[in-house]
């Protein structure tokens, strides 16, 4: 049994490792979002449009801005593109659900019950099981509907174009080497 449960573990950690290895690295073109490290210049990001993209300096196009500010290669610590926008919903509720599902059970003996009808002949357990369901439904309605109102931007690290990193076998284990193009 445990080394069934290995196997399964190892399945798992072996296709998440092979969907990340897969993941493309979004193309950074003129109006694609970016949003850049530049410590040098401000403290926080700047996010906006790209407007070019060169061997020693990076052009975008700060949102609420009219002016496009150019950052040069040196002064660049990191660059990530935008993969969208994301709403919470799902997993507000999931967190909703089992919330819901205990204020449900621990309100039941409070809740008036009419005797008859499904719940009634089952006894306590049943109500138990009903206000398990439908206080895990409401749960997860309210936090489906709270986590809507969340939405937040995905970035991905974009490797930069002056930077390259290399990983390979070296005379006693692995070399890794860090090459700055200039022009």
């Amino acid at each position: 049994m445990r080394a069934l449960g290995l196997l399964g573990v190892t399945v798992v950690l072996v296709a998440h490792t092979e969907c990340v290895a897969q993941e493309v690295v979004p193309a950074l073109v003129p109006g694609a979002r970016v949003r850049v490290a530049a410590p040098a210049v401000r403290a926080e990001p700047v996010i906006g449009r790209l407007v070019s993209l060169e061997r020693t300096s990076l052009v975008v196009l700060e949102d609420g801005r009219a002016a496009p500010l150019t950052l040069l290669a040196s002064e660049v610590r990191g660059l990530d593109a935008s993969r969208g926008r994301r709403r919470w919903s799902a997993l507000g509720a999931g967190i909703g659900a089992p919330v819901g599902a205990a204020v449900a059970v621990a309100a039941g003996p409070i809740i008036p019950r009419g005797g008859g009808g499904i719940v009634g002949c089952c006894g306590r357990g049943g109500e138990i099981v009903m206000d398990v369901v439908i206080g895990g439904a409401a749960g997860a309605f309210v936090g489906a509907l709270v986590g809507w109102g969340f939405e937040t931007e995905r970035w991905q690290r974009v490797p930069l174009p002056w930077l390259r990193a290399t990983v390979g076998p070296g005379r006693v284990g692995v070399s890794v080497s860090l090459a700055v193009v200039t022009p």
